[in-house]
């Protein structure tokens, strides 16, 4: 078994398999923006416009709701679209507030008037999933949240069957206090030292 690098894809035809670039991020770059209202308004019709893709469905369609933008985004432009909300989201039991989305994610949940379900995890559990977990996995993954995401799928799982996620787009929207750490300490070290 192989993996394909980023931008690839594979075809297989008469003449066995190709592996060929369908992506180039270099050739990619997006124009210079002159007109930042423009820029929004660009944004939100993309955005829209994937949803809407996405909400085609004969089954149930669900949304994971973290406490970050990028899926209340995602929750608000299902809501915008008229399509009945269901909000999904996954807590620790005992967490600190750092840790714990949950207030946060009913907060959004309420105002966009989604029929809203909250999963609550004990530490118990987690080693009981593990295995579950790793055996669900495509490859070596380093990030905690697959516990979460595992139980959290497991759980929505018996009222939906398609789930819409924002992953990946906190980053560039800033959804974390993490990331605006990360902005102003690349700012930080910008400077020269004495």
């Amino acid at each position: 078994m192989r993996k394909l690098p980023p931008g690839h894809c594979l075809k297989f035809g008469s003449s066995g398999l190709e592996i060929g670039r369908w992506y180039d991020l270099a050739t990619k770059r997006a124009p210079t923006i002159a007109d930042a209202d423009a820029a929004r308004q660009g944004l939100r019709e993309r955005l829209d416009a994937a949803v809407k893709a996405r909400l085609v469905s004969d089954v149930p369609v669900g949304v994971f709701l973290s406490s970050g933008i990028d899926s209340a985004l995602v929750a608000a432009s299902v809501a915008a679209q008229g399509a009945r909300l269901k909000t999904f989201t996954v807590g620790f039991n005992g967490a600190g507030a750092y840790y714990e989305e949950r207030p946060a994610a009913a907060v959004v949940a309420r105002h966009l008037g989604a029929e809203h379900t909250e999963i609550g995890v004990d530490e118990s559990r987690i080693g009981e999933v593990l295995d579950r977990v790793f055996v669900a996995l495509d490859e070596p993954f380093a990030d905690a949240s697959a516990v979460p995401t595992f139980l959290v799928s497991e759980a929505t799982r018996r009222k939906v069957t398609v789930v819409l996620t924002g992953d990946g787009a906190d980053e560039v929207f800033g959804g974390y206090r993490r990331y605006w750490s990360e902005l102003h300490a690349a700012r930080w070290n910008r400077v020269p030292a004495p």
